[in-house]
């Protein structure tokens, strides 16, 4: 009999750049929980006097590399609004 899931992490972020933090972040949750649903920013990153990230680019660098080396219990949501989305699911 397969046990249903009994813990469930929610994260959210921005993820602009994504950190050794962020890392570390999803990856206790993970070892911690049976699923993980990380709730990503697609709005891009422009604040005063710092230097623009656009989701576009980011987006690649999620799909290259950063989904590959998540564990596999993670889900990655990529939304327009992390808080609004986390409170709607």
């Amino acid at each position: 009999m397969v046990n249903p899931i009994q813990n469930v992490g929610l994260i959210v972020g921005s993820f602009k750049p994504y950190t050794k933090g962020h890392n570390f972040l999803i990856e206790t949750a993970s070892k911690e929980n049976d699923l993980v649903h990380v709730f990503v920013s697609q709005k891009t990153r422009a604040r005063k006097g710092e230097h623009i990230i656009t989701w576009e680019k980011i987006e690649i660098i999620w799909n290259l590399y950063i989904q590959f080396i998540l564990p596999i219990n993670v889900i990655l949501r990529f939304v327009d609004n992390p808080i609004t989305e986390l409170y709607n699911f």
